[in-house]
């Protein structure tokens, strides 16, 4: 199974029931990159195994695994071969803050993402549309860095709203993870009542 969890789910059934005297009872999974050579990835006494998908499928090649078992006699038990294109996308992350300096700059901030390979995180400025919002990107970011100054902000002016998404080292972006806007207010003063209104 393909669950785009970054994980190959692999199930099949014993050799035999009950299982075969001489039988080591161990279970090989072997695996095979598109033309490749196979690699042994893990070995179980399970009729089970989750094997993490660690390379990029960028070509859409299918990934192809088998299962072996032996036992004492020096007999190898082979199954048959079975595949599927293993492509997943990066975890979002969602952004931290977003606020504004005193130079009226947007600063969004953001947590890391959980996967492993990122390579940079793609920063959004949305724009209100019809019938949903326009999001273009503004900057790429390379990792570990958490942070960007937008430059170009107007947030002195009006509320600004900004997205990330997380891109890994084949290519991949993730979905982006909830907008967040720049606060924007004006405030008034009433020095009789001793009150300051902000709106």
């Amino acid at each position: 199974a393909n669950p785009l969890t970054g994980y190959a789910q692999l199930l099949w059934n014993a050799v035999a029931t009950p299982p075969i005297p001489t039988s080591t009872g161990l279970y090989k999974i072997y695996r095979k990159y598109s033309i490749g050579n196979w690699v042994l990835r893990g070995i179980t006494k399970n009729l089970s195994y989750a094997d993490t998908i660690d390379f990029c499928n960028n070509s859409g090649l299918e990934s192809y695994y088998r299962i072996e078992i032996s036992d004492s006699t020096g007999c190898v038990s082979v199954s048959n071969q079975d595949s599927s294109i293993f492509k997943i996308l990066p975890i979002t992350s969602p952004i931290d803050t977003v606020s504004v300096n005193n130079t009226n700059q947007a600063i969004i901030s953001w947590y890391p993402s959980p996967s492993p390979d990122i390579d940079s995180v793609i920063i959004y400025k949305g724009f209100p549309g019809t019938p949903t919002w326009l999001w273009l990107p503004i900057a790429s970011v390379k990792v570990p860095q958490t942070f960007y100054t937008y430059t170009a902000s107007t947030a002195g002016t009006g509320s600004e709203t900004f997205q990330v998404a997380f891109k890994d080292s084949c290519g991949n972006t993730s979905p982006m993870d909830t907008h967040h806007h720049t606060i924007f207010l004006s405030a008034s003063f009433d020095t009789c009542h001793g009150t300051a209104n902000l709106v």
